[in-house]
């Protein structure tokens, strides 16, 4: 009878391990959950795991260019999330925004 075994992972447990960590930083960098990204690499592979964090739409604010700029958005003077100028009311907090003064040229 034949006898087969199986190593769990099938590269060098450090280096996967290792590897799984990288998939879990980048994952937090993209704002993503770092320990779920993990757990996914162990799962079914960092090679895979890293390619679906790679795919996935980047949730970080801070790297988005050009959804969020100083043209479009404000932050709210209450909870301090980036609200539309236009908002009268912060979508995040509830409270109320009170639109900015027009600048006023002394003539």
């Amino acid at each position: 009878m034949a006898h087969y075994s199986f190593t769990f992972p099938p590269m060098g447990g450090g280096l996967y391990l290792v590897l799984c960590v990288l998939v879990a930083i980048w994952a937090a960098n993209r704002g993503r959950s770092g320990l779920r990204w993990f757990l996914i690499g162990l799962v079914i592979s960092p090679l895979l795991a890293g390619i679906f964090v790679w795919v996935l739409k980047n949730l970080d604010r801070s790297i988005m260019d050009g959804e969020i700029s100083d043209g479009t958005h404000v932050r709210c003077p209450e909870c301090r999330e980036f609200i539309l100028k236009e908002a009268k009311k912060c979508k995040h907090c509830g409270s109320q925004v009170l639109p900015p003064f027009p600048n006023h040229k002394n003539e």
